[in-house]
């Protein structure tokens, strides 16, 4: 089955190139593996999969908690930026904690579950 293409938006490109900055510069926690980081690195480089996109929603689902910690967005906080904010951003969402990366990428799932299933009809 042929890759459907997937644009990655300007704003998950940012994000996710913030949070790799911040990563190098010492921020984030143990729980940050190597995959989280590559798929960051590929989508601030515009590169996305359809399985990234399938987990984007559960993610950021679960992890919505984390955005309630001072250090998430009080700048002034000596836990700024909190773990949960690296994470966030590695995974393409905003730094204000909005779900709007979580809906782009489910909706990117609906978009080609549709396209697959039209073409396997006319095919």
């Amino acid at each position: 089955m042929a890759t459907e293409p997937i644009e990655v938006p300007d704003y998950i490109r940012a994000n996710a190139q913030r949070g790799l900055d911040l990563n190098r510069q010492g921020h984030g926690g143990d729980g940050l593996t190597d995959k989280t980081k590559q798929e960051a690195r590929e989508m601030a480089d515009g590169e996305i999969t359809y399985s990234k996109c399938k987990r984007m929603a559960a993610w950021f689902a679960r992890h919505r908690v984390d955005t309630q910690a001072d250090g998430f967005k009080n700048r002034r906080s000596p836990d700024y930026p909190s773990a949960g904010l690296v994470a966030w951003l590695l995974w393409g969402g905003d730094g204000n904690g909005s779900m709007r990366a979580a809906v782009w990428a489910e909706g990117e799932v609906n978009r080609i579950d549709r396209l697959r299933e039209a073409n396997k009809d006319n095919g």
